[in-house]
């Protein structure tokens, strides 16, 4: 498994982060070719459940990721942590699956500019999902939208006047 990338708009990532983190604490990222997916997956079917896309493009520069999974990488990670990594990012990072005394992380190193600059690392934690655990994992089907075509005509009352 690889996955390397340049972060180009830190402030879009970390506006997704802070958004689903309203609706959970733990969070499925699955990297394909074309997009970032941010799964929060139903418990029961009473529970929300969330799917949202990002086009690779929008949050990466340069982008490889290359695992068993067809090309595509699942791994599961607490919110707040990525929140503070991306919170450390002025406007551009590198970021790359590592491993750590055994243990992955996604490792975001970014430059802060000042006086001195200095090189900032951060490591979040994360658990990689093996193939028959995303097997559930499918982006729901939703019905086409029904949309009706209101015409509101308004005429300000001075206009009788």
């Amino acid at each position: 498994m690889k996955f390397q990338a340049r972060v180009i708009d830190a402030a879009l990532f970390l506006r997704v982060v802070q958004t689903i983190e309203k609706t959970a604490k733990e969070c499925v990222l699955h990297f394909t070719r074309t997009h970032v997916n941010f799964i929060i997956p139903s418990t029961s079917p009473d529970n929300v459940q969330l799917w949202s896309a990002v086009a690779v493009s929008r949050l990466f520069s340069t982008y490889e990721v290359e695992s068993l999974h067809d090309g595509a990488l699942w791994m599961e990670l607490t919110l707040g942590h990525m929140e503070r990594a991306l919170r450390s990012v002025e406007s551009e990072a590198d970021v790359k699956l590592i491993k750590k005394r055994g243990a992955p992380f996604l490792s975001f190193e970014t430059r802060i500019e000042g006086v001195q600059p200095i090189t900032v690392e951060q490591d979040v934690p994360v658990r990689l999902l093996a193939s028959s655990q995303t097997r559930s994992l499918v982006e729901p089907q939703l019905p086409d939208p029904e949309v009706d075509d209101v015409s509101l005509s308004f005429s300000p009352p001075w206009d009788s006047l």
